[in-house]
């Protein structure tokens, strides 16, 4: 067993200027112990959930549960 410490963030992204269309929450995390160089790179963030129906504080006991 290992203890990984992460960093989770979460964002709404949209197809469009005004953010009232194709709204989409994401979630995604990367690891914390990793040097900033390091944990800034794109190979180190992952995504981990997008919904357009939920929002993301819908989305975390899915997130939980599944971690």
């Amino acid at each position: 067993v290992k203890i990984v410490p992460v960093n989770l963030f979460t964002d709404d992204t949209s197809g469009n200027r005004s953010k009232k269309w194709n709204k989409f929450d994401s979630w995604s995390l990367t690891p914390a112990a990793l040097p900033l160089a390091e944990r800034n790179k794109r190979e180190n963030t992952h995504l981990i959930a997008v919904h357009n129906k939920l929002t993301a504080l819908e989305m975390l006991p899915f997130i939980v549960e599944d971690l």
